[in-house]
């Protein structure tokens, strides 16, 4: 799986850069997002356990999400997009 940190000079698309900020605006604590190879996202808070969304998705903005990955996708999946 190709990683890219966020942060540094590496083109990152600003679609997936949105998706993430959508998701850290609820969960302070997120560190990552992995994209597999069929499109799906995985979110990680930096001591590796996922968000918990206890049913709360009212916020969640699914288009969004999507487009991150649409745009992910012109990277190849896999890919993993880590803060610094």
């Amino acid at each position: 799986m190709k990683t890219i940190v966020m942060g540094t000079y590496t083109y990152i698309p600003d679609a997936v850069l949105k998706a993430f900020v959508h998701i850290q605006e609820h969960f302070p604590d997120l560190k990552k997002v992995e994209y597999d190879e069929e499109g799906n996202w995985l979110y990680y808070n930096a001591d590796g356990t996922f968000p918990t969304f206890d049913g709360r998705t009212d916020w969640l903005n699914q288009s969004l999400l999507e487009a991150g990955s649409d745009a992910a996708y012109s990277v190849g999946y896999p890919v993993c997009y880590t803060l610094a």
